[in-house]
């Protein structure tokens, strides 16, 4: 069963158009959602939780649509983005409360062995907090509710490599029932190759990508060779750069059998992909 299904789902700001979003995430599922800064990755993010409302299109949770049950909705999802939206005067006890009172499906004891499981300190200030404490915090109150979904946007920025291998190990356990799925928003393309179940990259606004990852990886090819080859990339590349006196570039993988003999390739990383699709034009360097 399809989780979240975006359907057409488009928004117009002064100077920036999401143009007609469409994607499925099934149960059990991660997506990774990927693009350049002001492609309109949190956009679709704020759309999806209700922080701005779509011009046209409609978003599903589970089938439902806001308007059906803005309390199931809302209930229905979990929300981690890169800010941290607690005063700093707070301590765990007061955030346990307010989500208890706030939130019909809050779990008090789940909560409790989050935070005993992550050493978060119960009598210190959270603003005293470093930030892999807060994110720890977070995702304990996030998990707690039991959300059916949970929608990252950023949510792993500036953790060092210890937390965020921890937070990749949570997501994983998260869907391992097959009943939840994850979106995750991220700048660190790497975090993505072994969770990722599908990836939507959008660029401008508009869908430039998507499929499985192994899909995408193995779509395309990255090639190096000299400036004699300069006619063959800018034929056949999706784009190419220019260093000192070789080229390189992305080619889709159904060119392999016309590439030139004295041509090297190897499989390029999502980042990689992203890249080459994010260029207008090539450069030098």
């Amino acid at each position: 069963m399809c989780i979240l299904k975006l359907n057409n789902v488009s928004k117009t700001f002064n100077n920036f158009y999401l143009d007609n979003i469409n994607f499925e995430l099934p149960k059990g599922y991660i997506i990774g959602y990927i693009g350049p800064n002001g492609s309109g990755k949190t956009t679709t993010i704020k759309l999806i939780t209700d922080q701005y409302l779509p011009d046209s299109g409609t978003i599903y949770i589970n089938g439902k649509k806001l308007s059906d049950s803005e309390k199931d909705y809302r209930n229905s999802i979990g929300y981690i983005a890169d800010d941290f939206y607690f005063p700093d005067f707070f301590k765990i006890h007061t955030i346990k409360k307010i989500l208890k009172d706030f939130y019909p499906t809050f779990d008090p004891l789940s909560f409790d062995e989050y935070i005993s499981l992550w050493k978060l300190p119960c009598n210190q200030n959270v603003g005293t907090f470093s930030k892999g404490m807060k994110v720890r915090l977070m995702f304990a109150c996030v998990l707690s509710r039991k959300p059916e979904i949970l929608i990252l946007d950023e949510a792993t920025n500036g953790l060092d490599p210890v937390v965020r291998t921890e937070i990749l190990q949570i997501l994983k356990d998260y869907i391992k029932d097959g009943e939840h799925s994850v979106l995750f928003s991220t700048h660190i393309l790497s975090e993505l190759d072994n969770i990722a179940d599908y990836i939507y990259m959008i660029l401008d606004g508009k869908c430039t990508l998507m499929g499985t990852n192994d899909e995408l990886l193995d779509n395309f090819i990255l090639i190096t060779g000299s400036i004699q080859h300069q006619d063959f990339f800018k034929k056949k590349c999706v784009s190419f750069i220019q260093k000192d006196n070789y080229l390189e570039g992305l080619v889709r993988s159904d060119n392999i059998d016309f590439l030139p003999n004295n041509l090297s390739f190897k499989r390029p990383t999502l980042e990689q992909i992203l890249l080459y699709h994010s260029k207008e034009d090539t450069y030098c360097e």
